[in-house]
């Protein structure tokens, strides 16, 4: 069983997810790891330099945005997903 995240497999981390108690973190290519613990446990292991939370269901991996929408309402990830930013966030991309 995995507690912690290596650095090296947290640099693959495109983003999370929570869903109540649980993290979904989902891996570049395509690899998902469900962790029993919420989103901000998770957040606490990664490293913060790389990591942003812009939803209070979503932490991103600032290394896989592709771009942020005009209104920044929404940051797209390189493999296409489209994920929303919380009002209260917005002004993290001025």
């Amino acid at each position: 069983m995995i507690t912690k995240l290596s650095t090296e497999e947290s640099s693959k981390v495109m983003y999370c997810q929570a869903e109540s108690n649980y993290t979904f973190i989902h891996f570049e290519p395509e690899r998902l790891l469900v962790k029993c613990k919420t989103l901000k446990a998770v957040q606490e292991e990664l490293d913060k330099n790389h990591f942003m939370r812009v939803h209070s269901k979503y932490l991103i991996n600032v290394n896989y945005i592709k771009e942020v929408s005009e209104d920044r309402h929404h940051v797209k990830l390189i493999n296409g997903k489209v994920l929303p930013i919380a009002r209260r966030r917005r002004l993290i991309f001025g």
